[in-house]
Order: structure tokens, then sequence, then C-alpha cells
């Protein structure tokens, strides 16, 4: 086992922040005591919210879930009330899919709705870290 590479992995499933807690458990191999083998066992953080607000120019209400199905995913949708005539409501959303099958890729999308502005935004990233990668890089 190399030392580097373990704690490499351990480092990525912290800071992967989808996890409640994590355990690592070593143990020795049963044919070969030059070798051990890594347990990983992870509790899932699967959580929701609500979210009000109030502010000069509007009130908001939305609601935010996380890890749904255990699966690093998160889904925001917003309601807001605008003080304004021309601009009475805004709808948002969001939908963040970290970690893709394993691949260290990020796929994030969000929209915004209201009777001034309408859009959205999709945005794939890689964030990974290894010591011992060669293609290790903040992207």
């Amino acid at each position: 086992m190399k030392p580097q590479k373990f704690t490499d992995t351990e480092r990525n499933m912290w800071q992967d922040a989808i996890y409640k807690d994590l355990k690592f458990v070593l143990c020795e191999a049963e044919n070969d005591t030059t070798k051990v083998v890594v347990k990983v066992i992870v509790q899932q953080r699967w959580s929701w919210s609500i979210s009000t607000s109030a502010q000069f120019d509007k009130a908001m209400l939305g609601i935010e879930f996380k890890n749904i199905g255990g699966l690093p995913q998160r889904i925001t949708q917003q309601v807001s009330a605008n003080y304004r005539k021309d601009n009475p409501h805004l709808v948002f959303g969001e939908y963040e899919y970290l970690n893709i099958r394993k691949s260290r890729i990020n796929v994030y999308g969000k929209y915004l709705y209201q009777p001034i502005e309408r859009g959205g935004d999709i945005r794939l990233s890689r964030n990974f870290f290894s010591s011992e990668s060669r293609w290790a890089a903040r992207v």
C-alpha cells in the first residue's frame, strides 16, 4: 500500500463534503501478510432544508435537497415576490451533481426566470487532487 495514495484518497473523500461520517479500517489480507485490505465505511448525508428571507426589495422562499438517493447531487428551488410593479416575481433553481460516476467531473446548472430577465447557465468542472497523478489540477 502506498501511504501517499491512501492519504490523497481520504483527503478527496472528506473534501467532497457529501458524507456525514467516514471510517477507514485496515486489516491484514488473509493469505498474504505483506498486503492489507482497506475497508471504507461511509454514512450518507441526505438532507433537505427550507430557506426564507425578507429583504428591502423582495421576500423569498426556497427548498433544497441534497444527496438524493445516496448520490452526490443538490437541487434547489426558490420563489420570490418582489416589491416592484415591473418585476413582481422571480423563480430561481439550481442543480449540481458532483463526481459523476467516480470521474471527479462535476456538472452545475442554474436558471432564472423573472419578467425583466430570463436565462440559464450550465458548467462542467473537474476539481481533483493527487500528489502522484500526472493530470492532477484545479480546472
